[in-house]
């Protein structure tokens, strides 16, 4: 399967701008993604760089990912408030890889891991390594978050 994800990663200012024009604050991003603010607060300057989930799942919430989109017309206050909170277990990680019918090299590389670095997230020892934008970005894809749908533009 393919998730149809963005792979080229905006840089700070423009997610900056997506932000402010979305009419959000940052705490509440925060909030919403499971970041504390000085994190996000890095990845908003490029200090520290958004994962290919991170930046689809605020593309997605930004209403500005070129293949998916929200159902319905929530104001992005209430999506962040709907995101499944908390790291997933290894169980969980596992279980959504393979409903989505992916092998772990294949959602490794849709992700833009190594091989290895997926496998340890599907790990017990390695358990919530995944981080929490990504688990929601994964279930939005496969259809089965409790809270929120998207489809296909």
């Amino acid at each position: 399967m393919n998730l149809n994800l963005v792979q080229a990663l905006p840089d700070g200012e423009t997610l900056i701008n997506m932000r402010r024009e979305s009419g959000i604050s940052p705490m509440k991003i925060c909030d919403g993604l499971g970041y504390t603010y000085r994190m996000y607060c890095l990845k908003e300057s490029g200090e520290q760089a958004l994962n290919i989930g991170e930046i689809n799942l605020l593309l997605i919430m930004f209403g500005k990912h070129p293949h998916w989109s929200l159902c319905g017309s929530l104001p992005l206050e209430r999506i962040v408030e709907l995101m499944i909170p908390g790291a997933p277990s290894s169980e969980d990680v596992r279980a959504v890889r393979v409903a989505l019918g992916l092998k772990p090299k294949e959602i490794a590389a849709e992700l833009g891991y190594k091989h290895d670095t997926w496998r340890s997230k599907e790990s017990p020892a390695k358990a919530g390594t995944l981080k929490m934008p990504e688990y929601n970005l994964l279930r939005l894809i496969l259809g089965d978050h409790p809270n929120l749908k998207i489809q296909p533009k």
